[in-house]
């Protein structure tokens, strides 16, 4: 009886109290919002479609005409065209966004289907918690999380500064911020059509992908709000990542997605991620867009393995022991070999030797693994994704923040009683 009433007299103060963080223990549970930093990818990438870079017309058309442009080759369109080199980028479609995809709005194609579009509609849906079609500060009662926004726009080198204030990488809205200042800069409501500047709703996608220094900057800040918050012993930080591809600046890189050193950025992201993680800040990874290569989705899921998060709609598997981000130093060079893609193009990875041994070594993208991180090629995938993301971000709100007890908490019979809500 001594026992129960001990236990749950600790159980009682933990759920009221939230001790200071000391070096033998730490809170028992956090009964405080959750925090969580969108980091949402602004590269010119994301005014493609789902689809992706091609679409294919009539064969008596031309590319770049304002036609229907179909995902796939089929009856009636078997003609290639690069949608990339078209401006603008066809990416107007019916209410499903599945193709075809027109250059401007018209009868029949009135959706913006650009990836950036799309996610923020699936942000507007997630963060509009209670389905009323608009932001208010109920939403900030109902999901009790607080949210902060960070992207990078309009990058055409690294961003080196290491400010996450300033540069092409930035914190446009910090940790407890209003969510309809985030969404669409408004003191009280947002709508879905809204569409203002520096907030989420009037975004632009321009620039080249710094995905690494993103990840950086976002534990910079995360390290100096923790500092200053009050409740930093027991409340738990997110990051959710949301981005259409590889990061392409980091170790010198020129922007582009063909360089043979690729495998340095995709090292780069993985270590970055592991970073925050390690900091005590787990990164949930949304990777968006169809048809994503396969060393761009073993790096993502690498990313959010190391991160320390992990998605539930989809069954891990791999070998997490196969890579090992402390294996090779930071942006270290290394023997490349070479995959034929498609008779017009190649793909070089990090390899054992470059004449005679081309097993894959140290590659996070060469190294299978997936479950961890999201994917996404529609629109009501995204939005699914980004759910569940927050669903276990609010469970956070009611958890254990660390899976131990000091022997001064628990004394009777020397015995440690763990549970989980």
């Amino acid at each position: 009886m001594v026992k129960r009433k001990t236990i749950l007299v600790t159980l009682l103060l933990a759920l009221i109290f939230c001790p200071s963080v000391r070096a033998d223990e730490t809170a028992l549970f956090t009964t405080v919002a959750p925090d969580a930093l969108i980091v949402l990818d602004l590269s010119g990438s994301m005014d493609m479609t789902p689809a992706g870079r091609g679409g294919y017309i009539a064969s008596t058309q031309s590319c770049g005409y304002d036609v229907a442009y179909y995902p796939d080759s089929g009856t009636g369109h078997t003609k290639y065209c690069d949608t990339y080199d078209i401006s603008p980028i066809p990416h107007w479609g019916d209410a499903n966004c599945t193709g075809p995809y027109y250059k401007t709005s018209g009868t029949g194609h009135t959706t913006d289907c650009s990836r950036l579009a799309i996610a923020k509609r699936a942000l507007f849906d997630v963060i509009d918690d209670n389905d009323s079609n608009t932001i208010t500060k109920d939403d900030e009662t109902s999901l009790n999380v607080r949210l902060g926004y960070m992207r990078f726009y309009n990058c055409y080198s690294n961003d080196t500064g290491g400010s996450y204030s300033s540069g092409c990488n930035s914190l446009i809205k910090p940790i407890g911020t209003k969510f309809s200042y985030i969404y669409c800069n408004n003191a009280t409501s947002c709508t879905a059509t809204s569409s203002v500047s520096g907030s989420i709703s009037g975004e632009a996608a321009v620039g080249g992908t710094p995905l690494a220094t993103a990840l950086h900057e976002a534990k910079l800040y995360y390290d100096v709000q923790k500092a200053a918050d009050s409740a930093r012993a027991c409340r738990q930080k997110f990051v959710i990542l949301i981005t259409d591809g590889a990061d392409t600046f980091a170790c010198g890189g020129s922007g582009t997605d063909e360089q043979t050193d690729q495998y340095k950025r995709r090292r780069e992201s993985v270590l970055k991620a592991k970073a925050l993680a390690d900091a005590g800040y787990k990164v949930f990874v949304v990777g968006f867009g169809g048809a994503m290569p396969h060393w761009d989705r073993n790096t993502l899921n690498w990313m959010a393995y190391f991160g320390d998060t992990d998605n539930p709609l989809v069954a891990n598997s791999g070998d997490t022991n196969a890579y090992n981000p402390a294996a090779v130093a930071s942006c270290a060079a290394s023997p490349t070999c070479t995959h034929v893609v498609s008779p017009d193009e190649s793909h070089s990875y990090a390899c054992v030797t470059h004449d005679t041994d081309p097993t894959p070594l140290h590659d996070p993208g060469e190294t299978n693994l997936s479950g961890y991180a999201f994917f996404a090629s529609s629109s009501s995938e995204l939005k699914e994704a980004l759910l569940r993301a927050i669903d276990v971000i609010r469970e956070a709100t009611y958890s254990f923040s660390q899976a131990s007890v000091a022997s001064s908490r628990l004394m009777d019979e020397n015995y440690l009683y763990e549970g989980s809500f």
